[in-house]
């Protein structure tokens, strides 16, 4: 990102488009496992119109996909505008390297009925650069040029 907020957030790694399409709304997320156990309380955050930003450390893709679908089911995916993913380090079985599906095609068979934009990229994360998504401030994603805005001043 540049001297001034708001404005882009600088691509370290290659991005990946896994749908097609622009999202904006406020941030809201984090770690994958971790942030499920939102779900349900009275810290859940508010899903409607906003860009939901996920990474994870060290899950096998079985127990990503049981995630999604408790995401799923809660009405999550229902209500979001976009998907911004981070780096998901180490996430595989190495018991049963023939059961890694790759995180791509499990995202994209799991939330095969949504239409959002999904973004990929390893700009933020466990074990990244860890440049910092703000939550709550207002994004945009555009997976076609592959960019990631700030669109208001989050720091004063």
């Amino acid at each position: 990102m540049n001297d001034k907020a708001p404005g882009l957030i600088e691509e370290s790694t290659e991005r990946e488009t896994w749908r097609k399409g622009i999202a904006e709304g406020e941030f809201v997320g984090g770690c994958l496992t971790d942030f499920k156990k939102l779900i349900g309380t009275s810290f859940e955050p508010e899903f409607k119109n906003k860009i939901l930003i996920l990474e994870q450390i060290g899950e096998t893709p079985q127990e990503i996909n049981v995630i999604l679908t408790y995401l799923k089911h809660a009405g999550v995916f229902d209500k979001i505008n976009g998907l911004l993913l981070g780096k998901f380090y180490e996430c595989v079985d190495k018991k049963h390297e023939d059961w890694n599906k790759s995180l791509k095609q499990l995202f994209l068979d799991e939330l095969k009925e949504y239409d959002f934009p999904i973004l990929k990229t390893e700009d933020f994360g466990h074990f990244s650069h860890m440049f910092p998504v703000p939550i709550g401030g207002m994004g945009r994603i555009n997976t076609t040029n592959k960019k990631i805005e700030i669109l208001e001043n989050v720091v004063v």
